[in-house]
């Protein structure tokens, strides 16, 4: 890896090098947000330890960065330092984040119990969705998860989907469609053995066509058929 293309701070776009990520590693500091997303988009492990002092970082990016991070490395050694920083975490999205991490970490059912519970936080239910992103390698029960979930945000079959405000109603539809396009998401479902959540999904992806959605997320849904077709 020579350089890789992550969002800073600010939110903009910026190169990150593998020098800088070595220079990091070198360092027992807290990490800026772009080189925790670069630590995420790489599956840097030496900077382990950098990104759990980062979930006590000054900034919102910073530790939600940080729990990418380790949510991208599938670090499952970093669920005690993400519940002491969830402890000592104030900001209620954050919290939302770091609950939503450790709920993935203990695995894709563990995530799917909650996300399918009565007693479920809304918001943690919501974020289930939002933490899965470019860093992050699908497994096939994330797949399968998501597909579920894309179904249950379509009929809005629970009461907590139907109340939700329609510019997070369609965030979430987003979430989902760009991370099924994704090149490996598309590899596992077009493996023999996920034939039935694939027809599954184009079901899915045949109902969106009627909703009122982000064009970005319209052509995700048109290539995503094409490319299961």
């Amino acid at each position: 890896m020579k350089s890789v293309k992550v969002f800073n701070e600010k939110n903009a776009a910026v190169i990150v090098t593998s020098e800088e990520l070595t220079i990091a590693a070198g360092k027992a500091n807290i990490l800026p947000t772009h080189i925790a997303n670069a630590a995420a988009a790489t599956c840097c492990y030496e900077l382990l330890p950098n990104i759990r002092a980062t979930l006590l970082g000054k900034s919102r990016r910073q530790r939600i960065a940080a729990a990418r991070a380790i949510l991208a490395m599938k670090d499952l050694e970093s669920i005690s330092s993400i519940q002491l920083a969830l402890d000592q975490e104030s900001d209620q999205i954050v919290k939302n984040v770091f609950t939503a991490t450790i709920l993935r970490l203990h695995g894709v059912q563990s995530a799917q119990w909650y996300f399918n519970s009565e007693e479920g936080d809304p918001n943690v239910k919501s974020m289930l969705i939002a933490i899965y992103d470019g860093y992050m390698q699908p497994e096939i029960d994330d797949i399968h998860f998501l597909v579920d979930a894309l179904f249950i945000y379509v009929k809005k079959s629970q009461l907590w989907i139907m109340l939700l405000e329609k510019s997070i109603w369609a965030m979430r539809i987003d979430n989902i469609i760009t991370f099924l396009v994704s090149p490996e998401s598309v590899r596992i479902l077009r493996e023999e053995s996920t034939t039935q959540v694939r027809i599954r999904l184009h079901e899915g992806l045949e109902s969106l066509q009627k909703f009122k959605l982000e064009k970005e997320t319209l052509k995700g849904v048109t290539e995503l058929k094409n490319l299961l077709s």
